[in-house]
């Protein structure tokens, strides 16, 4: 719905000696879900392509694995 969940703030930085942009995700993390947010490309009118992942149960991974050791 319109209800707030996170604020995310990823980041392209350019770096001059490696002449190449790196990108720096940003992660919420949940019990239930991760979201995962990226900056993609800039485009040609200065609005920029956002990749928006929801990622279900991924703590759960971690927690089977801690439980199986």
């Amino acid at each position: 719905g319109d209800k707030h969940v996170a604020t995310l703030r990823p980041e392209t930085r350019r770096y001059v000696v490696q002449a190449m942009p790196m990108t720096q995700s940003a992660i919420d993390v949940g019990p239930l879900r991760d979201l995962y947010t990226a900056l993609g490309e800039g485009l040609p009118d200065g609005s920029w392509i956002v990749n928006l992942f929801h990622k279900p149960f991924i703590s759960w991974i971690w927690a089977g694995c801690a439980l199986m050791m």
